[in-house]
């Protein structure tokens, strides 16, 4: 699980084509780093042209690091943006946290892919944690990411055609194309998003590059929130009193 499967060949060809394309890639200046460990995912195996893995809703908990404007401890969800690597499933894992146009390591996708995610993630994600998803919502939602990230920029949004297209399963690819079928996803709401990337160079301590949602909407912090509204009240009330 978690590691695609693909033919020499054709993993270093579509490899070399997508570093080509992107040559022209602005450097984009990390964010900081982070340690995370993995708890888990939703979803199930996804089959595509590049290989075929289980993907989905990735879940982990942010062990250190200031790269995540969250607290230790605190669970996320992210989704892969890498599908030639894998998720290290044991112990803690260390990223840098850059700009998605930078991300993934050795084939930035640029600004205007990064800015269709921002975009895809407004549409369509449905939560910060695994139950406010389904498993065909999480595989549907990993296709159009990696559609986006690795297909042609003229040809996004064809999931069964293109540089990257989906063979299966047909039941979350439809869901998928059903989703991109409908073009306000292009022009309505975005979400921040960072990147978690290993560094590039030797695919040796390199590990799956991830897109994240942040900061995390306020659904996940109720305590946080409560404790900022109490602080707020006080001091209005300070304020009528004095």
């Amino acid at each position: 699980m978690f590691h695609y499967i693909f033919s020499k060949s054709n993993r270093w060809a579509v490899a070399l084509t997508i570093a080509s394309a992107f040559t022209a890639a602005a450097t984009v200046a990390q964010a900081g780093t982070v340690d995370v460990k993995y708890l888990g995912y939703k979803g199930g195996t996804i089959y595509t042209n590049l290989g075929n893995g289980g993907a989905g809703a990735f879940q982990w908990e942010k062990v250190s690091g200031s790269g995540l404007p969250f607290p230790d401890g605190n669970q996320f969800i992210s989704f892969c943006i890498d599908i030639f690597e894998h998720i290290k499933t044991t112990g803690v894992t260390s990223y840098n946290v850059v700009d998605p146009a930078a991300a993934p390591n050795n084939y930035a996708m640029v600004a205007d892919k990064a800015g269709l995610l921002s975009h895809w993630f407004g549409k369509y994600y449905q939560g910060n944690t695994l139950d406010q998803w389904t498993k065909n919502e999480a595989r549907a939602f990993q296709m159009g990411v990696w559609e986006i990230v690795f297909d042609d920029l003229n040809l996004i949004g064809d999931v069964f055609a293109g540089s990257f297209f989906v063979n299966g399963p047909n039941t979350a690819r439809a869901l998928a194309q059903n989703w991109f079928d409908d073009l306000t996803w292009k022009t309505g709401k975005t979400l921040d998003l960072v990147a978690m990337s290993t560094p590039s160079g030797p695919a040796v301590g390199r590990y799956q590059d991830q897109i994240v949602v942040v900061p995390v909407p306020a659904a996940v912090y109720p305590g946080l929130i409560l404790l900022t509204g109490l602080a707020a009240s006080r001091k209005l009330r300070q304020r009528q009193s004095a």
